[in-house]
């Protein structure tokens, strides 16, 4: 299958804008992932429909917080990854097309199967994990939209150390500003499961979510909570923690808005 997001250059080269490494690969020549292979100038992804792993797990296992819980999720892989990671616990399939000259291994699964699994096997969520998600793009993203169609919500278990961003997820609450949270405010959003309070990102997530819109929000956390006994929150220091992180935050977003971009040209956003 033609892969996405990929430019053709001069001398039947192709460069691969999938991921940071930007590979500039040659004819009949593969990526670092070793999965995207430049056949006479167009980039091909060899593991469309190529499952090397499928499991049941349980949604706790998922780096989330408060998402589904108590419920299973259908997780798939296939063979590749553009990281080299020593101790990842699933070099086994990650680096399977590096350590056995190029071979590319796996069950064929399409997307619709995929989602049939999923939906006999009770789960509420599709996984694209084990391996890095990034280097399948193009399987994963027909399985989200097919996924999102049966009401199946998609988790794509990817590293956000491709830019060098550390990401997390969990539950963000928001108070009105321009003043700084109190400490008693912290106290009780601490109890209440919070994992980071602003003044922004959740009302402008009720309100597009309110108009039809699905949003997607990024927030840096700039500093730790200020509890009882600890010196009290400057903006100063919060304006300074902006700054240092403004050139990784758009290293971020120009990471992600291309795929965003190919996801909605391919069809209905997933």
């Amino acid at each position: 299958m033609e892969a996405y997001l990929y430019e053709s250059l001069e001398d039947g080269k192709v460069k691969c804008n999938l991921c940071s490494h930007r590979c500039v690969i040659k004819a009949g020549r593969r990526g670092k992932c070793s999965v995207r292979e430049n056949q006479a100038g167009t980039l091909h992804t060899l593991v469309y429909e190529k499952v090397i792993a499928r499991h049941v797990d349980p949604i706790e296992k998922k780096p989330l917080f408060h998402f589904l819980p108590g419920t299973l999720s259908y997780s798939v892989a296939t063979v590749g990854c553009n990281f080299r990671c020593k101790f990842c616990q699933n070099a086994d399939i990650a680096q399977m097309p590096v350590d056995h000259q190029g071979a590319i291994m796996g069950d064929t699964v399409t997307p619709d199967e995929v989602v049939a699994a999923a939906e006999k096997s009770g789960c509420r969520s599709i996984a694209y994990t084990y391996t890095e998600p990034t280097i399948f793009f193009e399987y994963a993203n027909d399985t989200a939209e097919q996924a999102r169609r049966h009401g199946l919500a998609n988790l794509l278990v990817a590293s956000g150390a491709e830019v060098g961003v550390a990401l997390h997820s969990g539950t963000y609450a928001s108070v009105y500003g321009p003043a700084y949270e109190t400490k008693a405010e912290i106290g009780m959003l601490r109890r209440a499961g919070c994992d980071a309070v602003g003044m922004s990102t959740a009302p402008e997530t009720v309100l597009l979510s309110r108009l039809g819109v699905k949003p997607v929000g990024l927030s840096c956390i700039t500093n730790p909570s200020r509890e009882t006994g600890q010196p009290e929150l400057s903006h100063a220091e919060v304006v300074e923690v902006g700054g240092m992180v403004r050139e990784r935050l758009a290293k971020l977003l120009l990471a992600f808005l291309p795929r965003l971009a190919a996801q909605m040209a391919a069809g209905p956003s997933a």
